[in-house]
Formats: C-alpha cells, structure tokens, sequence
C-alpha cells in the first residue's frame, strides 16, 4: 500500500511541504510575526542532521524556531527535543552571551485554531512582549531574563498586540485592564481564523 502524502502547497513564494505549515505561516503572518521556512540546518551529532520548519526572530532579537506536526497522538519529536538540549547546553555555559542571542525551539501540533482554542491557558500563552509561542508552558523564559522579579512593574504597551497594555512580572504576564486581556484574546483568535480559512488554491496570498 502506497504512503499517502500531505498537499504541497505555495504561499508567499515559499513551497511548504503541507498544507498545515503554509497555515502557520498565515497564522504568523496575521501576528505581524516575521518567519523564514527552512531558513537554517543543524548538525545533531552521530550523523544526524535537522532543518526546522520556521524561524522567527521576536523584537528582541532573540530567535525561535518552530517545528510543525499534525496532531495524530503524542506531540513528541525526537529531534526537537535534541535541538532544544544544544541550545540549554549553550545558554548554560554562557548565560550573558545568550542573554542577547536566546534561541529556543517549539514543537506546534495541529493546526493553529485548534491550538488555540484547545490550549488550558491559551489567553497567555503567546507573549506580548516579543510575540514568542508557548502553548506548553505559562511564561517566556527569554523575556523573564529581561524582567524585574516580584509585582508592581510599569504598565507597557504590547508591540506586538496593538492596543495591548501588560505589566510583566517573572513568570507572569497580568494584563493592564479587560480592555486589553479581551483585545489580546480577540487579536489570537482572528489570527487563528484566518489560518484554518485560508484557501490556497486562489493563488499565493492565502485569501
């Protein structure tokens, strides 16, 4: 029996290997997250090499890579899992020199509204500060290295998230007001939308 394959598909000039990353890219796209597809390879040792699906550098500076999967039972992947050890490996044997050039690696799986829409604390899991996804764990490591400890820092407007006020505390994002936890969660939502609607075969655009 032959294997059945997953729809090529172009978008932006790009040619994704499925369907399912050309919606990330959308999704990304309607963040206002800049990304590059398979922009950058890794030598894994022992003869192993990996090319992770999407890079996408925050406004900080600091580097994430994204790696998409169908969401088909576990969300486990080997590599990911290896990629992400090199660069604790790195931050911990040179915490000031990562401070400045932080790189981390996600594994995302299914498709971005179902994410979503089926993450326990969606509302905070994609950080107003610099735009970095984290459906799996409750704060930005990247950013806390950046953050006062304890309550009662400033009130900042969201770059990423226009019209989005935040005050950051380690570990913890609060929100300024409802006005702005509402827009936040409207701003992901719609983007999501956008990504599960998306009809690639009108063209490039995605529309």
């Amino acid at each position: 029996m032959s294997e059945i394959k997953p729809i090529q598909t172009r978008y932006k000039g790009y040619h994704f290997r499925s369907r399912l990353e050309a919606r990330y890219a959308v999704f990304f796209d309607a963040l206002g997250l800049d990304w590059e597809y398979e922009n950058e390879g890794f030598d894994l040792g022992n003869g192993v090499y990996y090319l992770p699906d999407f890079c996408v550098t925050s406004i900080d500076g600091s580097v994430y890579y994204y790696e998409i999967k169908p969401k088909n039972g576990a969300c486990i992947n080997d590599k990911v899992d290896a990629l992400s050890s090199i660069f604790t490996k790195n931050y911990n044997e040179s915490p000031e020199y990562c401070r400045t050039t932080y790189r981390d690696i996600v594994l995302l799986c299914g498709d971005p509204y179902l994410l979503v829409i089926e993450n326990s604390h969606w509302e905070n899991f994609i950080c107003p500060r610099c735009g970095f996804i984290h459906p799996y764990d409750q704060y930005c490591f990247s950013c806390d290295m950046h953050t006062e400890s304890g309550r009662g820092n400033p009130i900042y407007d969201s770059v990423i998230f226009k019209g989005v006020k935040y005050t950051p505390s380690t570990g913890n994002i609060d929100f300024a007001d409802d006005i702005s936890k509402t827009r936040y969660e409207v701003l992901i939502m719609n983007a999501a939308l956008s990504a599960r609607s998306a009809r690639f075969e009108h063209g490039q655009s995605g529309a």
